[in-house]
């Protein structure tokens, strides 16, 4: 099932290479990828918007247990109602009006955070709450190997919305802040911090969430298509590839976007496909196909 496909410039090279090269530079697409972003799609993309892992991710943590060391403005509990993976979130509760800052810490599982990306789920109840988060810095992420050590990412009010927000893509080589030297091998502590517009700003359980915390590879997020595909169609001049996302694979994400890649050093992506968002879930499956077609 996909809609709005289109076939990327990256397509049209690959098309080319391979149809007019003696010896071709570029891999046929044999990988797809899925993401949850929305954007239009256009000849000029050269990935997905937001790209999601389907599998083999590891977990800093996975808010099950309500365990994490609060500061004295936060409390953090657990939520059963309001949550992304497994049975429960923890509720970022700021509930003391000393200071602007509100955090929780942990020493998580010790992981390798080479060549890897941190993910974090948020969830915004309403607009009331998003207003009293700070403008510039609202969420900061720290991961390292200790609370002295570790790499930290901000993120602005702009970047966040109501509901459930993906902070992802934070890797060893994009922090904003390099705290002290960081064992990039051997990571092993997260701390959340909630920065709100003033000391009185508090605010109840449930109106901010945090879920998932995960590790993800660069081979965590293609997958071959199914196996007999594409299947070429001489006679009409058209090609059918097909995807499928089984229960195990990219749980928790509401899925708005499939693009087709080849295994090149630096993948191409051949097309980017948007459609209504799928909520994927170990009860689900997803089948896409996509037929191309010369005229």
């Amino acid at each position: 099932m996909t809609n709005g496909s289109k076939v990327t410039n990256e397509g049209l090279r690959i098309f080319l290479n391979r149809m007019f090269k003696e010896i071709p530079d570029y891999t046929a697409p044999s990988r797809f990828a899925v993401g949850i972003g929305t954007a239009t799609s256009q000849a000029t993309d050269t990935d997905l918007d937001i790209k999601v892992p389907m599998s083999g991710t590891e977990s800093v943590d996975d808010c099950e247990t309500a365990n994490w060391t609060d500061s004295a403005d936060m409390t953090s509990s657990l939520n059963s109602t309001t949550f992304k993976e497994g049975l429960n979130a923890l509720n970022l509760t700021k509930d003391g009006a000393s200071s602007t800052i509100a955090y929780v810490e942990k020493t998580t599982a010790s992981l390798d955070f080479t060549d890897k990306e941190l993910s974090v789920w948020i969830y915004i109840k309403d607009t009331a709450t998003l207003n009293k988060l700070g403008s510039s810095e609202a969420i900061k992420i720290n991961f390292g190997s200790d609370s002295s050590n570790n790499y930290e990412w901000i993120t602005p009010k702009a970047n966040l919305s109501v509901g459930w927000n993906l902070i992802t893509k934070l890797t060893s080589n994009n922090p904003d802040v390099i705290n002290g030297s960081p064992i990039i091998t051997a990571c092993d502590y997260t701390k959340i911090t909630l920065l709100s517009v003033n000391s009185a700003d508090t605010w109840v359980d449930g109106d901010i969430v945090m879920d998932d915390i995960k590790l993800a590879s660069f081979d965590d997020f293609p997958k071959i298509f199914v196996s007999g595909y594409p299947i070429l169609d001489e006679t009409n001049l058209q090609v059918t590839f097909r995807c499928f996302l089984n229960t195990l694979e990219a749980n928790g994400y509401d899925i708005s976007e499939m693009g087709l890649f080849n295994t090149d050093s630096s993948p191409k992506i051949y097309s980017r496909a948007v459609f209504t968002p799928l909520n994927k879930s170990e009860t689900v499956e997803i089948s896409f196909v996509q037929k191309d077609k010369l005229v």
